[in-house]
């Protein structure tokens, strides 16, 4: 199962999404409890890997209640949560933590190239080349900035327009200077130790 948690983080939301990832429908239960009892009814005694993408809350009350749901699966059963805060994953219980590192300079350049001069003229790759390692460091190592900032530069030309990208404003954002950005975490909960 994968669910995607986002912020601000819904309980019910969540739960509502993995009920219809194994139902393969939409339950008509509104209440909180109800969403988890039926989640310990769908997993009960099975086996499952559970996918929380994006997970950004720190309120370890809110977790409390999918936790207890969760014990109702088969030992054995993992969760595994993506975060680009190590705090979240400390706060949710983590059995196990790897932080991604960022990309080199080489590798943002590489891959920021192949997605933005993809089906391009040589020779306008060749004179964009200076602005474009230039925008790759601008994303500090990370994979979706450089694939974001990548495709929205395929369709930009002129050594002007990509000037003016890189002369933006927004290179000046709150998170790109604290660096909010900078590592994802992947952690899982390890069910086994829970339930025993």
């Amino acid at each position: 199962m994968w669910v995607c948690v986002y912020d601000p983080f819904n309980q019910c939301r969540v739960a509502k999404a993995i009920i219809e990832i194994v139902e393969n429908r939409s339950p008509n239960i509104i209440e909180l409890q109800g969403l988890l009892n039926r989640i310990c009814d769908l997993i009960g005694g099975k086996k499952f890997f559970l996918v929380l993408d994006d997970v950004w809350t720190k309120d370890h009350k809110k977790w409390g209640h999918f936790k207890n749901a969760f014990k109702c699966g088969a030992q054995g059963s993992r969760i595994l949560i993506t975060t680009r805060n190590e705090e979240v994953a400390k706060i949710i219980g983590s059995a196990y933590t790897i932080n991604l590192e960022v990309l080199s300079k080489e590798e943002c350049w590489l891959m920021f190239s192949k997605i933005a001069f993809f089906g391009g003229d040589p020779k306008q790759c060749n004179q964009l080349e200076d602005l474009g390692r230039q925008l790759a460091n601008k994303c500090k190592g990370l994979p979706l900035a450089i694939k974001t900032l990548g495709g929205l530069m395929c369709f930009k030309k002129s050594r002007e327009q990509w000037k003016n990208v890189l002369d933006s404003n927004l290179w000046e954002l709150e998170d790109f200077e604290e660096g909010h950005f900078v590592s994802l975490l992947l952690s899982y909960y390890d069910l086994s130790s829970a339930i025993k």
